[in-house]
């Protein structure tokens, strides 16, 4: 069973991602967060396998919501997270 932490600042997009997931057998919906702060607290918490987190999000994003210990130990996810910072860059 892929124990499953969802994250996102609308009430119902976390609503409806949970109803999806539920219906899938291999997948356990653990929780939701509303921020990043909350989906912090939770991932300790709750230690799910998956975080299905918005990119954007009130208090900490995505970006931020890896420690920096964690991203200076994988370069793979370094990659990942300057490509994620570019892309949400403001375009001027």
């Amino acid at each position: 069973m892929i124990r499953v932490l969802i994250a996102d600042d609308q009430a119902m997009v976390r609503q409806g991602f949970g109803a999806l997931l539920a219906a899938q057998p291999d997948l356990l919906v653990v929780g939701d967060a509303a921020d990043g702060a909350q989906a912090v607290a939770e991932a300790r918490r709750l230690d799910p396998d998956v975080v299905l987190m918005d990119v954007r999000m009130p208090v900490l994003d995505l970006a931020e919501f890896f420690s920096p210990a964690d991203v200076a130990a994988d370069d793979a996810l370094q990659a990942e997270l300057a490509a994620l910072r570019e892309d949400l860059a403001p375009a001027w």
